[in-house]
C-alpha cells in the first residue's frame, strides 16, 4: 500500500504527497467544461389567484395588511384586509368589465362649460352692471339710515 517504505511512519498515501508534491504543483490545473445554466423561468404572476369566494375567504392573509385576489372562475376580484390583531375583515368584491370604444375625452382648458338643462339663462355684461349699481344705492340708502339711528340713540341718551 505504502510505496515509500523509508519513513517510519506513513499515514497518507504517499503517491500524492511525498516526492512527488513538484510534480503535482507543476502540472497543469485540469479544466472541466463549463455547464451552461439557464436563468430561473420566472412563472410568478404576482397575483394570487383563488376558485371562487370560498378561495378568497379561505385565503390566509398576515395581521394588519391587505391583499388583491383574482378569482379563477370569473370576472371578480377581491381585497381581503385583516386588522391589527389579524381578525379578517369584511370581504370586498369587485366585478371587471373590459372597456370596449370609449374613448377617453380630455375638456379643453377654454371651452365653456355647457349647460346641462335647456332652461339655463346667462346674464349679459349690461345687465350685472345694473345689478351693481343698485346695489351700491341700497347699500348707501342703508348706510345713511343707520347713521340716523345712530344720531338719534345719542342724542336720547345725553338728554
Amino acid at each position: 500500500m505504502y510505496e515509500n517504505r523509508n519513513n517510519y511512519y506513513a499515514p497518507y498515501d504517499m503517491r500524492y504527497y511525498g516526492n512527488n508534491i513538484p510534480q503535482v504543483q507543476t502540472q497543469q490545473p485540469i479544466t472541466q467544461p463549463v455547464q451552461q445554466v439557464a436563468p430561473p423561468q420566472n412563472t410568478y404572476s404576482g397575483l394570487p389567484w383563488v376558485q371562487g369566494e370560498a378561495g378568497a375567504k379561505a385565503y390566509p392573509v398576515s395581521q394588519n395588511s391587505s391583499v388583491l385576489l383574482m378569482d379563477s372562475e370569473a370576472e371578480v376580484f377581491y381585497i381581503k384586509s385583516t386588522d391589527m390583531s389579524g381578525m379578517p375583515l369584511p370581504l370586498r368584491i369587485f366585478d371587471y368589465k373590459e372597456r370596449v370604444n370609449t374613448p377617453i375625452t380630455v375638456p379643453a382648458e377654454n371651452n365653456v362649460p355647457q349647460a346641462v338643462e335647456n332652461n339655463v339663462q346667462y346674464a349679459t355684461i349690461e345687465a350685472l352692471q345694473a345689478l351693481q349699481s343698485d346695489f351700491e344705492a341700497l347699500s348707501a340708502k342703508f348706510d345713511s339710515i343707520n347713521k340716523q339711528s345712530i344720531a338719534r340713540k345719542e342724542v336720547s341718551e345725553n338728554e
